[in-house]
């Protein structure tokens, strides 16, 4: 999910063929362990079957990280997510209070819920 432009209101919700295993661009990288067999198919079909494709950001233009969050509560209800990966969640979860810029420490920034539309 991203946001588009600066004035856009509506998450953009793309499926890219990717020929690497892990970004290169990452700011803050969240690892959790996922549940052996799992496929890119199973968590698109996953985010296509629950709505989670059309979301509008918050008011402020935010909520991408709020987007993130409901997706990872959502592999971990279907069983997407290791058992062992508990702890690999929860430091996820306060991982994205945190707004992250290049070569900047973290800023504390409440995450603002959108809507699924």
């Amino acid at each position: 999910m991203t946001k588009a432009g600066p004035t856009d209101t509506m998450g953009t919700y793309a499926e890219t063929r990717c020929e690497y295993e892990s970004s290169h661009s990452s700011l803050h990288p969240i690892d959790i362990p996922a549940v052996t067999g799992l496929t890119v198919d199973h968590v698109t079909r996953l985010i296509l079957t629950i709505g989670r494709r059309n979301y509008r950001l918050a008011p402020s233009g935010v909520g991408c990280r709020f987007w993130v969050k409901t997706i990872i509560e959502d592999l971990e209800g279907a069983g997407y997510i290791h058992p062992n990966g508990k702890d690999a969640i929860m430091q996820a979860y306060k991982d994205l209070q945190y707004n992250y810029s290049r070569d900047k420490s973290p800023e504390f920034e409440a995450i603002v819920p959108g809507a699924f539309v």
